[in-house]
């Protein structure tokens, strides 16, 4: 069974959006990656649990948009769960990236304010306008 690739153009001028595909034998049923691409930079929607076990499926998403110079914008508003190594990850990725984060559920921003990572990284209540 495979996570379906979804290409085509989104509702926004310039952009494209797709789901990263993995083998589902590799990735667990409760997690994506949705990803939009524009001239500013680049959106990830993250959807479900993001944990170590899943946590490939987002280095893959986001291996592309590394160090290019570009704004990436990591939303999560549909992530039901992050442990320590999902949030370890933004962590780095904020260090070679211009990184927003859309601020999850309670649950999930719960762990930002715990490790004070809510005052290190750019955290946002919506996502910033293309």
């Amino acid at each position: 069974m495979w996570l379906l690739g979804v290409h085509g153009n989104s509702s926004r001028e310039g952009w494209s959006s797709n789901i990263v595909a993995l083998g589902m034998e590799d990735v667990p049923l409760d997690f994506a990656v949705v990803t939009e691409s524009g001239p500013t930079g680049a959106s990830l929607t993250l959807r479900g649990e993001l944990d170590m076990a899943s946590l490939p499926l987002l280095e893959a998403a986001v291996a592309p948009q590394r160090g290019n110079g570009r704004r990436l914008v990591v939303d999560l508003r549909d992530l039901r769960f992050l442990d320590s190594m999902g949030l370890e990850f933004l962590i780095q990725l904020n260090a070679d990236t211009e990184l927003v984060v859309v601020r999850g559920p309670r649950q999930v921003h719960r762990l930002f304010q715990v490790m004070e990572m809510d005052s290190v990284l750019t955290i946002v209540d919506a996502p910033p306008e293309a």
